[in-house]
């Protein structure tokens, strides 16, 4: 079974219609899959695909699959929100964003179950989800700045 067709089949159990529109949004994401997009860049790589989509059916398409687990957020320094795949097979992951060209790269990893647990002990706060992003400079940009 392809990527698409099992995205497809999640999102049908999601009990989410599949629309032309939100089919377009899917496979431009598809076509992006390692990329952090942001909403209007995925419209623009989704109206070649169905010229009808309007920006707002994005928005609403992004919150269906975030909702139903296909989908995560990404927010950003400045209120700026980026969204990923989902994909339960790649594991937990860190965002590592340069500050100078806005570039976001993967590291694979996960903080401790005993950190936190700890926090959670100490605090009473349950833990269910959490998300870590690294800012700093990225080797391209540091290369760049030291040849100047």
């Amino acid at each position: 079974m392809g990527s698409s067709a099992i995205y497809l089949k999640e999102i049908k159990a999601s009990r989410c219609r599949l629309t032309p529109q939100r089919e377009a949004v899917l496979l431009a994401f598809l076509k992006e899959k390692n990329a952090h997009l942001t909403p209007y860049e995925l419209f623009q790589k989704a109206k070649s695909i169905c010229p009808e989509l309007g920006l707002a059916t994005v928005y609403r398409t992004l919150k269906h699959f975030a909702k139903a687990g296909l989908i995560r957020e990404v927010k950003l320094e400045k209120g700026l929100t980026r969204y990923e795949f989902a994909d339960p097979r790649e594991g937990e992951h860190y965002h590592l964003i340069c500050k100078r060209c806005g570039r976001i790269e993967e590291v694979a990893g996960s903080l401790s179950r005993r950190f936190t647990e700890n926090i959670g002990k100490r605090t009473g706060f349950l833990i269910t989800e959490y998300s870590c992003q690294f800012y700093g400079c990225c080797a391209k940009c540091r290369e760049s700045a030291g040849s100047r």
